[in-house]
């Protein structure tokens, strides 16, 4: 019996002093990139419902989506075309040298509001149509959507840090012939959202489904893992990154002025509901809305009924 034990012992601190030695290299294998959150995705005519199905669709049909997303994808040229009582025109503008970004502009027959929507990750306008449309229909608002670098026919370096300078470009395009009402972002969208919201004062500022800080985000999916894959994972670069610096929203909210929007989904695998808690919690002032969508997923936000008390809150 005891020799037993004794072969035991000895095999376990093996296995030990191997799961030890195992953790650098695999560590330095399991780098997590900028990419895992910001993923440069092209236009590709056979998955324009990259992100979202048609079940999210309300006021358009997925045929008139298909049509619009295969006009503007079959040529990289100015052009515009009507959809859902808008006026969807897509163009082009170098607002920082070496890129070249595209942008959406949706507009009611009239309007008296300017918005800015940030897209999630990999998600493309297409995606976005139904209630994009809606919004600016019900609100009389013009809002504006750029396509990040590396993706769409957006051309240039696809970072956080050359995005974030874009971004500020893009608003100081809109704000030279409009005032911006409010800015909103879903998912990695909300953390240029919030960015643009903060630095420039924007009256309203509408987040769904976001995402706190880096350190969150890394602490959220490496507890998903099991407890002795934890230490493989490796967040050290994408913290040093221009994403963990200027995209720390649950610092950055501290200083903003204007109206908090916060809309997520208590089952949001994705980005869990404790970050627009954190978001709430950090915003200093009492001009803040925090919509708990029971049993909501990651997407929840963006179907009828909730994007509908986002409309109204914006009015």
């Amino acid at each position: 019996m005891k020799r037993v034990f004794k072969i035991v012992t000895i095999v376990l601190s093996v296995i030990l002093v191997l799961y030890l030695i195992s953790i650098p290299y695999l560590r330095s294998k399991n780098m997590v990139k900028e990419s895992v959150f910001y993923t440069p995705t092209k236009y590709d005519e056979s998955r324009v419902f990259n992100q979202l199905d048609e079940k999210y669709l309300t006021n358009i049909s997925k045929d008139s989506v298909l049509i619009t997303a295969k006009k503007f994808i079959g040529t990289r040229q100015v052009d515009s075309m009507k959809l859902n009582g808008t006026m969807i025109k897509r163009d082009f503008k170098d607002l920082l040298q070496n890129s070249k970004s595209e942008f959406y502009t949706i507009t009611p027959s009239s309007f008296k509001n300017v918005g800015i929507f940030m897209l999630g990750n990999q998600f493309n306008v297409f995606n976005m149509l139904d209630d994009l449309t809606e919004l600016a229909k019900k609100n009389n608002t013009k809002i504006y959507v750029i396509t990040y670098n590396g993706n769409g026919y957006s051309e240039g370096k696809a970072d956080f840090s050359t995005q974030f300078k874009i971004n500020q470009k893009f608003y100081d395009y809109i704000k030279s012939s409009n005032k911006v009402d409010f800015v909103a972002g879903h998912s990695l969208g909300t953390v240029f959202a919030t960015k643009l919201g903060v630095d420039n004062n924007i009256p309203k500022l509408a987040l769904l489904a976001p995402a706190s800080n880096i350190d969150d985000v890394a602490d959220y999916f490496k507890n998903l893992a099991p407890f002795w894959a934890r230490p493989y994972f490796n967040f050290n670069e994408i913290k040093e990154s221009e994403f963990a610096k200027m995209g720390n929203s649950s610092e950055n909210i501290k200083h903003y002025k204007g109206q908090l929007i916060l809309l997520h989904g208590t089952k949001d695998t994705n980005l869990p509901f404790t970050m627009s808690e954190k978001l709430y919690n950090n915003y200093p002032n009492k001009s803040k809305t925090l919509i708990k969508i029971e049993n909501g997923d990651h997407y929840a936000s963006l179907t009828k009924d909730n994007w509908n008390k986002l409309i109204a809150i914006l009015k």
